[in-house]
């Protein structure tokens, strides 16, 4: 992985990732991103997992919640605070039905100084799983950034492609 760091010099490393959900997608993308090398923390409602112990560690934060799950989510880890150099990854579709903002825009406004990436394809986490060959797109108003997760989750059979308009490709 590349990361910037405080001289913004760009590295090359492995990263430490928090998936939220353990259901199929996000079990899916933490696969993904384990077969790279990285190191992965899968976390839901119902671990026996600390929510503070599991993102004070984290560099990125991967969101495969169900959109019903997010703003009490994100309410949840603001409470908690987060590093200031963590990347916050969104991989949940929809619309919150009480304000029709998107996934982003919720963790955005939570988190204003943190880079927010958006990650949305026509995916279906079955087939990822059995290695069919499948495609995505990673997007972010944060080039480098997007730059790093699309290095965290591609492989020969999972194209990731970067884009720098996530909400676009949200809603798209």
């Amino acid at each position: 992985m590349e990361k910037v760091n405080s001289s913004k010099q760009v590295q090359s490393q492995h990263a430490n990732l928090i998936v939220l959900g353990t259901g199929a997608w996000g079990s899916a993308l933490a696969n993904l991103a384990r077969s790279n090398g990285h190191q992965v923390c899968l976390w839901s409602r119902s671990s026996n997992q600390q929510l503070e112990k599991v993102v004070a560690d984290a560099e990125i934060i991967v969101s495969a919640i169900p959109m019903k799950g997010v703003a009490a989510t994100v309410a949840k880890i603001k409470a908690i605070g987060l590093k200031k150099e963590t990347t916050i990854v969104t991989a949940t579709k929809g619309l919150d039905p009480a304000t029709t903002r998107t996934p982003s825009q919720i963790w955005q406004a939570a988190f204003p100084g943190h880079p927010i990436v958006v990650f949305s394809g026509p995916n279906l986490s079955k087939e990822i799983e059995q290695g069919l060959p499948a495609a995505t797109v990673v997007a972010s108003t944060h080039p480098v950034v997007v730059q790093i997760v699309q290095k965290i989750f591609a492989s020969e059979r999972f194209r990731v492609y970067r884009s720098q308009d996530p909400i676009g490709v949200e809603l798209g």
